[in-house]
């Protein structure tokens, strides 16, 4: 057995060394391909229009509040859809809320607009 184990180790070391000096394993060279274009864009701004102005309304306390709902209802993550839509352009925003935060904010791919939008 321990003649077939030595046996077979000569057998892959020489295929090994054969393959080495023949060119067949040959680590020194590194082949690398790009597939990437780098185009440089001029830096484009898109003005959104102003939001509403902020109002703040402060309502009377209850008399009994429930401290466990209202910080279930603080540290819980509330997803938002917010859209912007002009006569050229329309963008829908995902925002998600948290702790008073945004946690993320990103738009959304637009949606089509008709049934041949669906099928290609």
């Amino acid at each position: 057995m321990k003649y077939l184990v030595a046996v077979a180790i000569a057998v892959v070391l020489g295929i090994y060394l054969d393959m080495r000096l023949n060119g067949v394993l040959n680590f020194s060279q590194t082949n690398v391909t790009r597939d990437t274009v780098v185009v440089n864009l001029p830096p484009q701004t898109i003005n959104l229009p102003p939001g509403q102005p902020l109002t703040i309304i402060n309502q009377p306390l209850p008399d009994k509040v429930d401290t466990g709902a209202v910080l279930k209802a603080f540290f819980s993550e509330v997803t938002y859809l917010d859209s912007v839509d002009t006569d050229t352009l329309k963008i829908v925003l995902k925002e998600v809320i948290s702790q008073n935060k945004i946690i993320s904010r990103f738009p959304l791919p637009p949606l089509p607009t008709c049934i041949n939008d669906l099928l290609s």
